[in-house]
């Protein structure tokens, strides 16, 4: 099964853009991780400010190789001198997942 990681994060006032740009030159290199599965990212809709990102994982091992990588540390540290007022990161074994099926509606035109 694979590990999820959420990453809670609320920037202070006038450093949300910050993030993003930091976030985004780590793109590259997250994808190219060994074991790396996918990533998302959302804000919240019940706490104001708070942004959201789960990145799925193979392994607890890729998820450590991916935590000590030197470019992801400085990220890190950034952050917690002066991007975010508060970060959680939780991490998750998931134990089931699955694609629901859902219903497409036909068109008029059908």
């Amino acid at each position: 099964m694979p590990y999820a990681i959420i990453f809670e994060a609320e920037p202070n006032p006038g450093r949300e853009e910050e993030y993003f740009a930091l976030s985004r030159g780590l793109f590259a290199i997250l994808y190219e991780q060994p074991g790396f599965l996918r990533i998302d990212r959302a804000r919240s809709v019940l706490t104001e400010g708070k942004l959201l990102s789960i990145s799925f994982w193979e392994s607890e091992a890729a998820i450590e190789a991916w935590a000590r990588h030197p470019q992801h540390r400085e990220a890190q540290a950034r952050g917690k001198q002066g991007i975010f007022k508060r970060m959680r990161i939780t991490r998750l074994e998931v134990l089931s997942e699955r694609d629901v099926p859902v219903a497409v509606p036909h068109s008029a035109a059908d």
